[in-house]
C-alpha cells in the first residue's frame, strides 16, 4: 500500500493517488491473480522494493533510473524481476537508488547508483547487475547489512564495514570524506 507512480506496490500497474489499503505483489512475470510467494525479506527503497526468497534468489520491483533493480536493465518494472545471476541470498537491504545483498557464503553483492560509492566498487559508474565491492578492507564473512539512502554497511566478523556517502559522518570513520571502497568503522 501507499504511493505507487513508479509500480512500487508491484501490482502491474502505476497509479499517481496513493493506495491506504494492503494489495497483492505479483508473482514473477506480472501474470494478473498471481502472487509472489516464499519470501524470506523485504527491503523498501524511496521508489523501489526488493525481496529474497526462500530459494535463494531475489526479486526487485519499481523505478529502475539507475539500475536498482538489478536485471540488467533501466526499465521500470510494475512487478518483481528476478535480480540476475545471484543465488544463496540470504539478506537484502536497499538505499535510496541501489541495492545490496548478503549471500550464505558471506559474499556481498551491490547495484544500482554508484555516485557517492555506495556500491562499494571503486568506482562512482552505476552497476544494472550485482557487483562486488572491492579494494580497501574484505568484505567476507558478512552476518548482518544495511543501507541508508547513499551508504552502505556490512557486519563482518571482526569489524562493520561501511561506504558511499560520508557528508554527515554517517559512515563512522571520522571523517566526512566519501569512500568508495569498504573501510571500517571506528570502535568495532
Amino acid at each position: 500500500w501507499g504511493a505507487n507512480a513508479n509500480g512500487q506496490l508491484g501490482n502491474g500497474a502505476t497509479s499517481t493517488k496513493a493506495t491506504s489499503y494492503p494489495g497483492v505483489v505479483r508473482a514473477v512475470g506480472g501474470a494478473s491473480g498471481s502472487s509472489l510467494v516464499r519470501v524470506r525479506a523485504v527491503a523498501v527503497g524511496t521508489s523501489h522494493v526488493c525481496a529474497a526468497l526462500t530459494d535463494g534468489t531475489g526479486v526487485c520491483w519499481g523505478l529502475n533510473t539507475n539500475g536498482q533493480l538489478g536485471d540488467g536493465s533501466v526499465t521500470q518494472r510494475t512487478s518483481p524481476v528476478v535480480v540476475g545471476g545471484l543465488t544463496a541470498i540470504n539478506g537484502i537491504a536497499v538505499g535510496a537508488s541501489h541495492s545490496c545483498v548478503s549471500r550464505t557464503d558471506g559474499t556481498v553483492r551491490c547495484w544500482g547508483l554508484a555516485s557517492s560509492g555506495q556500491l562499494g566498487t571503486n568506482s562512482t559508474t552505476q552497476a544494472t547487475t550485482p557487483a562486488t565491492p572491492t579494494g580497501g578492507i574484505a568484505v567476507a564473512g558478512s552476518t548482518g547489512l544495511a543501507c541508508g539512502g547513499s551508504h552502505t554497511l556490512v557486519v563482518l566478523p571482526a569489524l562493520v564495514a561501511s561506504w558511499g556517502a560520508n557528508g554527515s559522518g554517517q559512515l563512522g570513520d571520522a571523517t566526512t570524506t566519501n569512500r568508495l571502497v569498504p573501510t571500517g568503522v571506528i570502535g568495532f
